[in-house]
């Protein structure tokens, strides 16, 4: 008797299971018609960017003595040697860096370098950007200035070793170690032969205005991506809760139920994630300031 109930409930069970199965199959089949219908009447094209690689980092080396098999091994690859004065310079950018405020005060005293900044009116204090910098010293890569800039930060505040972050060379602790027996003053005078034309090389200054002006089109590019991705969930979310069948029944109603719909159905067509989706139908939702628990269940 017992056995025979529980051969029931179990048949009911599956029964219901196989119902609910059939069901889901149902609803997914009229998601699809549903939406393929949708996307013939919507024929927004997305917009999709690369973003370039980037450059190649520049090894820096001192040329004051003979060249070490790592160094001659740079210049064969045509990285620039860095020079002893030029060292100098960025030794008192790290001094200035190293104090965090006045950033640009160890620089301005050098012969020739105010025309790379300029002093700000509210402060008082020389403003000038490791761009700037690097064209003062005639040096190609601004991203080396910085990197040595930072190793020099390091070494002034004691640290003589290779970190996780950065590789200290033997010949960049020596010198260091030559710059600081030397007064601030005497260090200025030394490097002021070698600042350039501040109207004449400007290739890192105009490299970091190219950099600015690329890096704002990729965010406005982002921005009408996602636009674009937003307004399609938001039209088939809408599609999708306004749909009725014959005989008057809305399957997706439910704004959850629309909304988890839409945003799969276009994350499979864009091959982008859920969570990226999910992320751009929210920011153009607030663009469009109608960000609200209808249209946005989450």
């Amino acid at each position: 008797m017992w056995s025979n109930k529980r051969k029931i409930m179990k048949n009911k069970h599956i029964k219901m299971f196989e119902a609910f199965s059939s069901d889901l199959e149902i609803e997914n089949l009229l998601l699809d018609k549903i939406y393929e219908d949708w996307k013939v009447d919507y024929t927004t094209d997305f917009l999709f960017t690369e973003s370039e690689g980037s450059e190649t980092e520049l090894d820096i080396f001192d040329d004051t003595e003979n060249l070490t098999r790592g160094e001659k091994a740079a210049a064969a690859r045509e990285f620039q040697i860095m020079s002893k004065p030029q060292l100098a310079v960025l030794y008192l950018a790290a001094l200035g860096q190293n104090e965090e405020n006045d950033k640009g005060k160890y620089l301005v005293g050098i012969p020739g370098m105010e025309g790379f900044g300029y002093t700000d009116p509210t402060t008082r204090f020389f403003e000038i950007s490791v761009p700037a910098i690097a064209d003062s010293i005639g040096l190609e890569s601004s991203r080396t200035a910085a990197r040595t800039i930072k190793k020099f930060v390091l070494l002034i505040n004691g640290v003589r070793e290779a970190t996780m972050e950065e590789s200290i060379y033997p010949k960049l602790v020596k010198a260091f170690d030559d710059f600081s027996t030397v007064s601030i003053k005497e260090l200025q005078a030394r490097v002021g032969g070698i600042i350039q034309n501040a109207d004449e090389f400007t290739l890192n200054r105009d490299k970091a205005e190219t950099e600015r002006q690329i890096a704002a089109q990729r965010r406005e590019q982002k921005k009408n991506m996602e636009m674009q991705i937003g307004d399609k969930v938001y039209s088939l979310f809408k599609t999708l809760r306004s749909f009725k069948r014959e005989d008057g029944s809305q399957p997706f109603a439910n704004p959850k139920k629309a909304f988890d719909r839409a945003i799969g159905k276009i994350a499979s067509e864009t091959g982008m994630a859920i969570e990226d989706v999910t992320t751009s139908y929210r920011n153009y939702l607030k663009n469009r300031k109608i960000l609200d628990m209808i249209n946005y269940p989450a």
